[in-house]
């Protein structure tokens, strides 16, 4: 009362009427709302507990689905923006873009920082860059991230050693070893790695136990022989290669077709190995005739390896100057592997070194259409052929 009176006597006119109706009407709301207030607490006090934590669970699924949906939704999101960084990178890598791919998987490790296959793969582009370092650094982050699953590691291991990193290679290969000294292939690798570091005496214990863990892996005991023979036991090396052969070739009698294709690849290789330890000895014949062997065995299938069996015959050729010879086997491992610029580039050296200019020609400029960065080299190469084609026709007949 006391407050209305107050402000009736600031204004004489009508606004203090509006003013004291508008005071009386908003003292009710507020009682209005005081007394709903009360009622609802009223009721709430009346309601049994379990009845109220009855209808509150009632709306738990609600929530859980919510999260679960939001959950799904994101992580989603991320895979889906995760896979097309890693098409993007691929994109850029087939291009010979190997910064713009570095930097889409980069995108990818930022949203997945702990996914180790996303730092080999660009471990793996930091080599194809020569980025040393770069390579290194991921290299050590998989380790850190994933220290027991030895596939990993023994792929971080090839790729340190193909970057020649062999001491981080080496260093890595010893721990896995110190944790699991039955592996057959930690042995193998770290003769690989101490090849590389040039301690061939323990390169050669490493490769012997490889083989003496796994006796029937034919890759390992072709290790150990050319490695035999690198230390100058020459007779030992072919003694283990003929024992190879030997049981390579009767296996392949009594296989099934798919176990007998991948034996007649090793064949091949072991073959070739044992090719080069006759050249070291100065023993072309026999070293023609493993070729050969290679070159003959009878393969329906992986023809990639066949055509490598061509290329090791046509660069031995090349080596005593049967070039002819050489553009021959160039020729039938192209037929095989169409696409494979280096065997066309080899044929085309090859033409050239025959005087056979023509040939030479149109190889390089094939190689031009088909590997662009090695045009200035083809160019050359084709200038030095019309040059000498131009000589040629000079000199009298």
């Amino acid at each position: 009362m006391k407050r209305l009176q107050l402000r009736f006597s600031r204004s004489a006119d009508g606004s203090s009427v509006f003013e004291r109706e508008s005071a009386r009407s908003n003292c009710c709301n507020r009682v209005a709302r005081r007394q709903r207030l009360q009622r609802r607490f009223a009721l709430l006090a009346d309601e049994p507990s379990a009845l109220r934590l009855e209808k509150y669970m009632k709306k738990l699924p609600f929530v859980f689905l919510a999260l679960i949906l939001v959950f799904f939704v994101q992580t989603s999101f991320a895979q889906s923006n995760v896979e097309g960084f890693i098409q993007k990178s691929n994109d850029y890598r087939n291009q010979q873009k190997f910064d713009e791919a570095i930097a889409e998987l980069s995108k990818a490790v930022a949203f997945e920082p702990n996914n180790v296959n996303l730092y080999l793969l660009r471990a793996n582009l930091y080599f194809l860059k020569g980025d040393a370092n770069g390579l290194l650094s991921d290299v050590q982050r998989v380790v850190s991230l994933n220290p027991t699953h030895s596939r990993d590691l023994i792929t971080a291991v090839v790729l340190l050693f193909k970057a020649e990193k062999c001491s981080d290679a080496l260093n890595l290969l010893d721990s896995l070893i110190t944790k699991d000294a039955k592996n057959a292939e930690f042995f193998s690798w770290r003769f690989h790695v101490k090849a590389c570091l040039r301690d061939e005496l323990g390169a050669f214990d490493d490769i012997t136990k490889a083989v003496e863990l796994d006796p029937k892996n034919t890759q390992y005991r072709s290790n150990q022989a050319g490695l035999l023979s690198r230390l100058g036991n020459s007779e030992k090396a072919l003694q283990l290669f003929e024992q190879l052969i030997n049981s390579l070739e009767n296996q392949i009698r009594t296989k099934d077709k798919s176990e007998k294709n991948i034996l007649q690849s090793e064949l091949g290789v072991t073959l070739i190995n044992r090719s080069k330890i006759y050249e070291k000895n100065g023993d072309l014949t026999a070293m023609f005739t493993d070729l050969t062997r290679a070159v003959e065995i009878p393969m329906t299938e992986n023809l990639s390896a066949k055509a490598l069996f061509y290329f090791s015959r046509a660069l031995a050729f090349r080596k005593q100057k049967m070039f002819d010879k050489a553009a021959a086997d160039y020729t039938e491992a192209m037929k095989l592997e169409p696409e494979n610029f280096v065997f066309l580039m080899n044929r085309a050296d090859a033409y050239l070194a025959a005087q056979k200019y023509p040939e030479a020609i149109a190889d390089y400029e094939q190689l031009i259409k088909l590997k662009k960065e090695l045009e200035q080299i083809a160019k050359n190469q084709i200038s030095y052929a019309k040059k000498r084609m131009e000589e040629n026709a000079s000199l009298p007949k």
